[in-house]
């Protein structure tokens, strides 16, 4: 019969007692930490628009490809809805921390979609606006499209600016910009969006060019009802078949400001009810060596 050293019964002994007190602290830390806070319940649903008729099902959009992971890693979760079947009842929407659109191009029912905006915009969930809005820059949309940006602070003017040679960048923010890509020397086109409102965190500010009269526009801005990233200027965009590129906003930093996570519980699957997990795995090749 083979039996273990008294020395190594002790040492295992102190090994066990050790784990038992981490294990203990820390489960008194979380139930502290829960006791604290009150135990608010945190919004954590982000519903995500997508157009199916240009991008496919949800799988397929550039949200699912680029944005989930940033977002997953702040502790949200993505609730994907195709803008062709019925919007979300906007009496249900404040279950949602937010609001996050990417599209595309125009949506097909343009006028259905600006109803429910005109009934959900800056009275809840935050807005998120990436790229194109999904509705079509005429004079009749124009008063329902500044209602939506109106709540993030600014006014689109209906105004692009095609031949950008000239144009000034005005303000960088180095914590929101160039991520992953720098800006073309010779900026892309862009609307003229003016900063109307309060507490608007610049991302970009440009001026543009002396022939389209040197007038301030913002393409990336975030306050405390959402943000926006105008469409070349979220991201460096790649041609098919790829359809691959880079982030030129920093998506962690965006996302969290514009959904507001600065103080947030991150779900973490290392840990159970926010208490760390320990994994020991024992093993031995035979009676006399031990682990």
């Amino acid at each position: 019969m083979y039996t273990f050293g008294t020395q190594q019964i002790s040492i295992l002994g102190h090994n066990l007692l050790a784990l038992t007190l981490v294990a203990t602290l820390f489960a008194w830390s979380s139930t502290t930490a829960l006791h604290a806070e009150g135990g608010i319940p945190v919004k954590r649903e982000i519903l995500a628009l997508y157009d199916g008729g240009r991008e496919g099902g949800a799988s397929a959009t550039r949200i699912h490809r680029f944005a989930e992971m940033p977002l997953n890693h702040l502790g949200f979760m993505l609730h994907y809805h195709d803008v062709r079947t019925p919007l979300p009842d906007p009496a249900d929407i404040d279950r949602y921390r937010g609001i996050l659109t990417w599209f595309a191009g125009p949506v097909l029912d343009v006028d259905a979609y600006l109803a429910w905006i005109g009934q959900v915009a800056g009275k809840g969930p935050r807005f998120v606006l990436l790229g194109d809005v999904g509705i079509a820059i005429t004079s009749r949309n124009l008063p329902f499209i500044n209602r939506l940006f109106g709540a993030l602070g600014l006014r689109h003017t209906g105004e692009y600016v095609m031949a950008t040679r000239g144009t000034r960048v005005v303000h960088k923010d180095a914590e929101l910009i160039e991520f992953e890509c720098q800006l073309d020397p010779v900026l892309a086109e862009y609307p003229i969006i003016e900063v109307v409102g309060a507490h608007v965190r610049l991302g970009l500010a440009l001026e543009t060019p002396p022939h389209e009269g040197r007038l301030p526009t913002s393409v990336l801005t975030v306050n405390e009802k959402g943000a926006y990233a105008a469409f070349n200027y979220e991201f460096c965009h790649q041609r098919a078949p790829t359809h691959r590129g880079k982030w030129l906003l920093d998506p962690f930093t965006f996302f969290q400001l514009a959904f507001g996570a600065q103080r947030f519980p991150v779900p973490d699957t290392t840990t159970v009810s926010g208490r760390r997990l320990f994994f020991c795995q024992l093993h031995s090749e035979r009676w006399s060596n031990f682990s």
